[in-house]
């Protein structure tokens, strides 16, 4: 008996050190079973007497052992140590043939053999906590397989003190009764001592990991009442006995209700926003009150105020021999997810909307690049229904001259290399014909940055393609007219820096066009000439158009002159732009000019010091239109009065008819030579021989007079005349 219990004892106490939790109940239970099967031991040795000794012996030492091997196999599991079974029983089949065999062979010493074989079976079990801790480097552990060796080493040394008394006192000269029960009575007390020694130490320990588990639990408290308090989650109770509801702060909050306020189920009832939703919680809880399933319903209440909220309530019910006794659970504002999922579902709607009638075709294109969902302008723009180009790729369509450099796109576009995309490119109509689109695409992506789908955005620009074909022709057929030009054409900007020239002009200032590009048109102009040019171009700002003579110096050096008819360009939004110039090299012009005007001047010399009178006047009107020195100094009309005169007022009335006669003919005559009779200021009467040119004169079919006047002439002769026809009267007579 004693064994026995100072055997627990010892087991209690090495229990509490190695792990501090008396309460485990799977533990305590495997150290009854090694205790019991010890106590068995101990029994077989007790009455060893009354049964062979042989068989006692043998039996007490494999229950002996199997104790010993429960002990380890409980210490192994406190440490966390996974042991294979046969390295557990091992030492005790090894240490049980040892048994049978020195019993069997010699039996005076059979119990000093099961001494002998346990030690060895402790002594290996002990040793291996050792090394296998020191191997973790775990000084704790090592320590306690010390103790537990140093435990089963005096739980040994007093087996072997009850087995062997006789041998004691034999041995050790001990003849009386009293010093066996002293030192059995001092074992049991050692034993006594050492285990409440490692139970006070196991308490501190006890204390200091239940104080570190407390505070363990408080911080996981902490934690979940600030989790709960982010997520807005509550708790509730339904209690069916007392019809109460027990709800948590948190729920309290949820509902806009003080922190004292109570309720019962029919009053909970109208927090729920109308009869329907009234119904549906009614209905959830008679089921829940019937059956133990759990339930997760989305509810929508009213609160204080009148404002609505949605709620997520979970429940289960729980159930005695009579029923169910109460149903608890939890209850979660999900105000913000409903709303998020109501906005989302309105975006969806609206993007569905969009997507369906947007004046832009659109599809939805899988990675493949099958067309996954398209709107019903990519319909009309490629000829196909929906279920017809839903079976289709985008490869199957587009251009083959296309694709390679879509498909390229496409492939940065899957990797990442850039965002999205764009190009014109043809797809074939289901009629065959080739049609051209605007292509744009992009990629929808997952959290993972895993390409889901791409979104295809396709405009019909087959119609401003066709334009724009037109247009390059129209602009290569002005090209034509303008590189084969025989007028110059000079286009500036608003800075006065050229930004175009044809060929011609290139010619008529004898640069290539990339000398003329980028400079301004004054740089290649005389310094007279710039002066003009700035003060023209200021005007050009104003809108003005005009013409010029510019004089510019050519490539070698040369001095031409060329005239500019300016005209101001403007922008899209009227703002001046610059200016655009036709040019034509007047330069022979210019020489011919001055040619000429040398002959005017030399002819209006010779006109103006003529000695014979000089009119010019008009062929149609009869107005004298220019006169001569020689003309006033002989009729007596300054020239002013000449110039408000018709040479009708030269003559009589009467020859007024011969004089429109001579004019007629001299529409058909070029020359006509002809003796008038003039009058001049003074009302005197003149012979005149008048030799009369056609000419042209300011653009106007003119006649130039050369007025000699004869007078004296005709007198002369009339009177050599008269003289002619004296002498001849005279001589008839």
């Amino acid at each position: 008996f004693i064994n026995f219990i100072s055997s627990y004892i010892i087991s209690v106490g090495l229990l509490n050190f190695s792990q501090g939790y008396l309460s485990q109940v799977k533990h305590l239970k495997n150290w009854a079973y090694a205790t019991i099967i010890q106590s068995f031991a101990w029994i077989l040795i007790g009455f060893r007497g009354t049964v062979p000794e042989f068989y006692s012996i043998v039996l007490a030492n494999i229950f002996l052992l199997t104790s010993v091997a429960l002990y380890f196999n409980i210490l192994c599991q406190f440490m966390n140590i996974k042991i294979k079974p046969f390295l557990i029983f091992l030492p005790i089949i090894v240490s049980s043939a040892f048994i049978v065999y020195y019993t069997y062979y010699f039996p005076n010493y059979g119990y000093r053999v099961i001494i002998a074989s346990a030690c060895a079976a402790l002594l290996l079990y002990s040793s291996s906590i050792v090394l296998f801790f020191n191997k973790k480097r775990n000084s704790t552990y090592i320590i306690t397989g010390i103790i537990f060796f140093i435990s089963a080493t005096l739980f040994l040394m007093r087996t072997l003190y009850f087995l062997d008394t006789p041998a004691v006192r034999e041995d050790h000269m001990l003849s009386k009764g009293i010093i066996n029960d002293i030192l059995n009575l001092s074992f049991f007390i050692f034993s006594v001592l050492l285990s409440f020694g490692f139970m006070l130490m196991s308490n501190d320990r006890y204390k200091a990991e239940r104080k570190a588990a407390e505070a363990e639990i408080l911080h996981d408290k902490n934690i979940l009442d600030e989790t709960t308090k982010l997520a807005r989650i509550g708790t509730w109770e339904i209690d069916l006995n007392s019809k109460n509801i027990f709800t948590s702060k948190m729920t309290k909050e949820i509902l806009e209700v003080p922190s004292d306020y109570k309720t019962d189920l029919k009053s909970a009832l109208q927090f729920y926003k109308d009869d329907q939703t009234r119904k549906e919680i009614s209905a959830i809880i008679k089921d829940a009150k019937l059956s133990a399933k759990s339930f997760d319903v989305n509810l929508q209440i009213n609160i204080a105020e009148g404002n609505e909220r949605w709620i997520r309530i979970l429940g289960k019910s729980e159930f005695n021999e009579k029923g169910c006794v109460r149903i608890l659970g939890m209850i979660q504002d999900i105000t913000k997810e409903v709303k998020l999922k109501e906005g989302i579902k309105l975006i969806e709607e609206r993007f569905k909307t969009a997507f369906e009638h947007s004046a832009v075709g659109t599809a939805i294109v899988s990675l493949e690049g099958r067309f996954e969902a398209v709107n019903e302008q990519i319909c009309e723009i490629t000829g196909y229904t929906k279920c017809e180009i839903q079976q289709k790729t985008f490869q199957d369509i587009t251009h083959p001259d296309d694709l390679n450099i879509d498909l390229n796109y496409l492939k940065q576009l899957h990797d990442g290399l850039i965002k999205s995309y764009s190009m014109e490119k043809r797809y074939y109509h289901k009629n065959g014909e080739i049609i051209w689109v605007f292509l744009a695409a992009s990629a929808v992506r997952d959290n993972n940055n895993k390409v889901l789908y791409y979104i295809a955005q396709i405009i019909d620009i087959n119609e401003r393609k066709l334009i724009e074909k037109k247009l390059k022709q129209s602009e290569e057929s002005f090209r034509k007219i303008v590189e084969t030009a025989q007028e110059g054409i000079w286009m500036i900007d608003n800075e006065n820096k050229t930004i175009f020239v044809n060929q011609k002009m290139c010619e008529i200032l004898e640069y290539e066009e990339a000398e003329i590009i980028g400079k301004k048109s004054i740089d290649f102009m005389s310094e007279d000439s710039r002066k003009l040019a700035k003060i023209a171009l200021l005007r050009r700002r104003e809108g003005i158009k005009e013409k010029l003579e510019i004089n510019f110096i050519t490539k070698s050096g040369k001095s031409i002159w060329a005239s500019l008819s300016a005209n101001p360009v403007y922008d899209e939004n009227n703002n001046y732009s610059g200016s655009l110039a036709m040019v034509t090299d007047i330069t022979q012009n210019k020489l011919d000019n001055e040619m000429i005007k040398k002959s005017e001047e030399k002819y209006k010399y010779l006109f103006n010091n003529n000695p014979i009178p000089v009119f010019i006047w008009d062929l149609e009107t009869y107005e004298i239109i220019e006169v001569n020195n020689a003309a006033s100094k002989v009729y007596g009309y300054s020239r002013e009065e000449f110039l408000t005169m018709t040479v009708l007022d030269l003559r009589t009335k009467e020859e007024y008819n011969n004089l429109i006669q001579a004019a007629k003919n001299l529409k058909e005559n070029t020359t006509i030579v002809k003796r008038w009779k003039h009058f001049n200021k003074s009302g005197e009467f003149m012979d005149m021989n008048i030799s009369s040119f056609r000419i042209s004169y300011n653009e106007k079919p003119c006649v130039l007079a050369m007025a000699e006047n004869i007078t004296k002439m005709k007198n002369a002769e009339d009177l050599l005349q008269k003289s002619f026809e004296e002498i001849r009267m005279l001589t008839n007579h």
